[in-house]
């Protein structure tokens, strides 16, 4: 990947692309949701993600996976059975921020370890 900082004719661009950035998936549950996606089951039913993202609510997550699909970070599928059910996963788009994730744990690790006591969203999902 290429460093993006240094093609930029003026250094402070880049905080208007971090600031982009965070407007789009920088809110506590947009990141949590693409995690789920990215490290745990995919594609997962909405009643899936409200269990996993335990206490978000549902009008919240609602609201959380239409912003992310409407900026093509998450799939949205509806299921052609009876009864019909809709599943969300992500798209290239959203599997691209898997570097960022993975960055922003190995800070964390490296400066702040893990805390033992935070439930692992991704060990919830794989105990299922």
């Amino acid at each position: 990947m290429k460093d993006i900082i240094h093609d930029l004719p003026n250094k402070a661009e880049i905080n208007i692309l971090i600031d982009q950035t965070v407007s789009i998936v920088g809110d506590k549950w947009s990141l949590h949701l693409i995690g789920v996606l990215a490290f745990g089951k995919s594609p997962i039913r909405f009643n899936e993600l409200l269990r996993v993202l335990k206490p978000i609510s549902s009008r919240t997550l609602s609201i959380k996976l239409a912003k992310l699909v409407e900026h093509g970070i998450i799939a949205k599928k509806i299921e052609n059975a009876s009864p019909p059910y809709t599943t969300y996963s992500l798209t290239q788009k959203g599997r691209d921020l898997i570097g960022a994730l993975n960055a922003m744990a190995e800070w964390y690790q490296k400066w702040y370890g893990r805390l033992p006591s935070v439930p692992q969203i991704t060990d919830t999902l794989q105990s299922k």
